[in-house]
């Protein structure tokens, strides 16, 4: 992240200044980071059976998973898909007691795509797709801090306020953060025999960002802090194989590899009751990501069992982030922000039964542990501890088209946190590990559509 300003013409002392525009910074961009990407995504027949796909799924929407299933196109194909995503939080922000239920907030998750057969051996296409999106955030707060004061209504004044350290503002307040990266891809699949099939897509990422927030800029000094910030990354590629070990077992296998965006926009600042804004940049990873698959086929191709290890490495991309403040003096020219996220490892299993040649129905399950650990824990993020989530959908099949429907659950126990961590504490520009119980429940509605030719 960098900004460059002219700090003498605010009328504060350059050090302070400064401090402001970090702490506001790398306060808005870390509750965005801390979301990991949604289990099951595209298509809805994929959301139907748990998020696999690595090992069986053939069409335009193998692109996102694997590329190698591109080749079970036969001619030409598109597929349009929606994934709904409603998430709902629970979590404290002034400490225990404190917690607060969010609106149901909503991200859109899209997908397009489509691929052609150029050769006996040879199949392109190109998609575009969200990788991760989130948008919403906590309505009406009255308290923001550590817990460490009493609300009060001034007997005088009327004036509500706080006779510790926490923020309580006479009007409610909002704190909303929206992200969303997707991904612009570019795949090819080479058919090596009738049993084995391989895979690549080049990905180009793009990110944006929208924060509206109140923080805590410098001690007891809370401020409304707004940031927008955009870029395009660095290309990356996604690898797949696909082989038909035996008429009833068929085995995958892709990996992602990490990109990085660059986002470059504006934070704006109250200072001395004027709103300023900074130029800001940052940075956002997107982690290596490995995928394992097998499906099971049986009772005539009319059973489909499929089970699929994913292991996200966000341990090594997302540890810290680095900071780089242009003109802010020796002090805080590079200010690092540690956030120390577990590498996860997701769990899925699903079914589809062909009932009927037209219908189909489908069934998941998938576990993992989350990437956040409890000292990192912030009321924006999963909370730490095993989520779990539970997949249904149906399908229709037609020579030409093809209409699927999925839904699914997705949550975990609540985890509660006994005291302040030594990073929530009265004067900290950054508060995370606070005290108090987080809990959130998230549900998917996937609607897509195949046409063929």
């Amino acid at each position: 992240m960098v900004v460059d300003w002219n700090a003498g013409s605010f009328g504060l002392p350059r050090v302070a200044v400064a401090s402001l525009a970090f702490v506001a910074l790398l306060s808005v961009v870390r509750p965005a980071r801390a979301n990991p990407e949604p289990p099951a995504t595209y298509d809805a027949r994929v959301v139907g059976m748990g998020g696999t796909a690595v090992a069986y799924l053939q069409g335009p929407a193998a692109l996102y998973h694997n590329p190698a299933g591109l080749d079970g196109i036969q001619s030409f194909e598109v597929t349009a898909s929606l994934t709904n995503l409603m998430v709902r939080f629970r979590a404290p922000f002034a400490g225990a007691g404190s917690e607060t239920t969010s609106d149901l907030n909503y991200a859109p998750l899209f997908f397009l795509g489509g691929g052609a057969r150029i050769s006996e051996r040879v199949t392109i296409g190109l998609g575009a797709y969200i990788t991760m999106g989130f948008g919403g955030g906590f309505q009406g707060l009255t308290r923001l801090g550590t817990g460490t004061g009493t609300c009060i209504d001034d007997p005088v004044t009327g004036v509500h306020d706080d006779e510790g350290t926490d923020y309580c503002p006479a009007t409610p307040i909002d704190q909303t953060v929206f992200l969303v990266v997707g991904e612009l891809a570019v795949p090819v699949a080479y058919k090596l025999s009738d049993h084995l099939r391989l895979g690549l897509s080049l990905r180009l990422p793009y990110a944006q960002e929208a924060v509206r927030t109140v923080q805590e800029v410098l001690p007891a000094v809370y401020q409304p802090v707004e940031q927008e910030v955009s870029g395009l990354g660095v290309p990356g590629v996604l690898l797949g194989v696909q082989w038909d070990a035996a008429p009833w077992l068929s085995l995958g296998f892709s990996y992602r590899s990490k990109v990085w965006i660059n986002m470059s926009g504006q934070t704006t600042l109250d200072i001395l009751g004027t709103p300023t804004a900074f130029p800001t940049r940052t940075r956002w990873n997107v982690p290596h990501a490995f995928r394992f698959g097998a499906a099971f086929h049986a009772l005539r191709e009319r059973l489909l069992l499929t089970t699929e290890l994913k292991i996200q490495l966000h341990h090594e991309a997302n540890k810290r982030q680095v900071f780089r403040l242009e003109g802010a003096g020796p002090d805080l020219s590079t200010i690092t922000a540690d956030f120390n996220w577990r590498n996860v490892y997701l769990f899925s299993a699903g079914a589809e039964y062909m009932a009927l040649p037209w219908l189909a129905i489908r069934l998941g399950a998938s576990g993992s542990r989350s990437a956040t650990p409890p000292s990192t824990i912030t009321p924006f993020t999963p909370p730490s501890g095993i989520l779990v989530a539970a997949y249904g959908g149906l399908g229709l099949r037609s020579d030409t088209v093809d209409l699927d429907l999925a839904f699914a659950w997705g949550g975990g126990a609540a985890v509660n946190i006994a005291e302040n961590g030594p990073h929530c504490q009265p004067g900290d520009r950054v508060k995370y590990g606070c005290s108090g119980s987080y809990d959130v429940n998230s549900y998917f509605l996937s609607l897509s559509a195949v046409w063929r030719r």
